[in-house]
This record gives C-alpha cells, structure tokens and sequence, in this order.
C-alpha cells in the first residue's frame, strides 16, 4: 500500500511539473497577436470578407459586404461589393493592377448604371506595394494590451490618442494630400479620439498562426464621425435635428474573416473590361486631379 501511494503521488508531482513548465513555456495573449500580426504583414496574400451590418431608423439592416482577393506580388486585387437596403441589392465589382510605378483602376460606376470606368495613380516608386508591409514594423505600436477571449480570440485594446497628433496634418500635406484632405482627415481622427479606446477581437488561427477573424464594434465611433459631418454641412437646424435623432439610434458593427487566396482566383482585369473602360475619376486619382483642374480651369474661364 505504501508503495503504492508513493507511486501515485510521485505521478501527481510530475504531472503538476509537466503543467508548471508547459504554462511557464506558453506564449502570452501579446506574443500570440504579436505573432499572428507579423505573419499578416509578412504575407499579405488572401481573401478577405468585410462585412459592415448597420441598424438604422425606418431602414432597418443595411449591410455592405466586400470580398477582396489580394496577391501581393505582382500586386493585383480583385473586390466585389455588395450593399443591401431594404429589398434593394447592389453589386460593383473592381480590379486594381500594378505596372512599374503605375496603379491600374478598373470599377463599375454605381452612378452611371455599372458602366466600366479606368483611373491610374502615380506611385512613388516601382516597387510592389506589398513592400510597405514588410520590415521591422512595431506591430503592437499603440496597443494598451491584449488579453484571452477564449475560442483561440483575444481582445485587444488600441490606444487612441495615437490616432491622430499634432504635426499629423503638415504631414500628410508633404505626402500629396491636398489641405482639405488633410483637414479632414484630422477633424475626423479627433472625434474618433473623443470617444476612448478602440477594442477589437482578434481570432488566431493555432495551426497557420494567422488572424481569421476580427470584429469590431464601431457604434460610438460612427455616431462621433457622422455627427462631425453633420456639424460641418450645411442643412438647416431642423433636419440636423432630425439627423441627430437619426444617428442617435443607429448601431454599425464590423468584421473581416481572413482566409488564404483561393488557388483558382484570377485578380487580373478581364479583356473586355478594360476594352469597355472609359476614362474615370476616383478620389486620390491622377485622373481625378487633373479632371479637378480642368473644372477649375472652366470656372475660372
């Protein structure tokens, strides 16, 4: 009998020793997202399905999903969008190509009846826009912390007084934004920052060590920017009343599952829809620039 307990409880210390050293040996909840960061950043490539479901006054759901397919080198991607209101479905489709130090935009215009439209946009250099992605990045720069969810998820904490400082402005100015651009930006990263904290949670794959899902609640985040673009437009008193009940009750939620490139995806532009282009503009285009200038140019005539 003796031998017997001796036995039992020389199994119990080593098990209680195999659990110490298997937790002492464990990764943090930080170490994990930190990991799983860098594998994005190193890899890019992937299908991602951005889902936006929004709670709205008289129109109930309204949903936009958005399935991106993205090679990072040669860098193309493929996007298909689909927005929901009411009994009302659109889709719009588009590819985006790089040539040397050219980006290529194709895009169904939802305002011209889905008609093909084509822009381009100067790069800074030739090198694939992946590139920007790798290197040393600080992957946990203004992360508060990161804690276990259960499920392989973890929630994490982004610091949001980073989002936005003073000085960020000039910068984005020496970078090509234009000045109303820039201000804009600012006023709208401002009152992100009024409302705290950004909490997101991040589901880790254990097997890839890759990120497969994120949600992140944006309800008090939408209501500060949609309140900050009603301030600065220029309806009466009573519909920004009536706007502000509007978005008082309105409720926006996001999530973005991760999942490797399918390995039949073709991102590239079809013939016939670069054949069917027409010149279009798209915000931060060249093309856009120049159209601005020429409308300038027409005024001014």
């Amino acid at each position: 009998m003796k031998l017997r307990m001796r036995v039992k409880k020389a199994l119990c210390t080593v098990a209680a020793l195999a659990m110490a050293s298997g937790a002492a040996f464990a990764a943090s909840p930080s170490q994990v997202y930190e990991e799983a960061a860098r594998n994005m950043m190193a890899e890019p490539t992937g299908e991602y399905v951005l889902q936006v479901n929004m709670e709205m006054p008289f129109l109930g759901n309204v949903s936009l999903t958005n399935t991106v397919d993205m090679q990072a080198e040669p860098f193309q991607m493929k996007s298909e969008a689909v927005a929901k209101v009411l009994n009302n479905t659109k889709t719009v489709h588009s590819y985006v190509e790089q040539y040397g130090d050219v980006l290529h935009i194709y895009y169904e215009d939802s305002k011209d009846d889905n008609a093909w439209k084509k822009a381009t946009r100067k790069l800074k250099s030739a090198d694939p826009i992946s590139k920007r992605f790798h290197g040393d990045h600080n992957v946990l720069a203004g992360v508060k912390s990161v804690t276990a969810a259960g499920k392989n998820s973890y929630d994490v904490v982004y610091d949001a007084s980073r989002l936005y400082r003073e000085g960020d402005t000039e910068k984005w100015a020496a970078d090509g934004y234009k000045k109303e651009q820039a201000e804009g930006f600012a006023k709208v990263l401002q009152a992100l920052q009024k409302t705290g904290d950004i909490t997101v949670n991040v589901t880790v794959d254990p097997k890839t060590k890759r990120i497969s899902k994120v949600t992140m609640p944006l309800t008090p985040q939408m209501r500060a920017v949609a309140q900050e673009v009603l301030a600065e437009s220029d309806a009466s008193d009573a519909n920004k009343a009536v706007m502000e009940q509007f978005i008082k009750y309105s409720e926006i939620s996001m999530t973005i599952d991760c999942a490797p490139l399918p390995k039949d995806a073709d991102l590239t532009a079809p013939k016939e829809v670069k054949e069917a282009a027409v010149p279009g503009t798209i915000p931060g285009s060249d093309d856009a620039e120049e159209a601005d200038k020429d409308g300038a140019a027409a005024k001014a005539a």
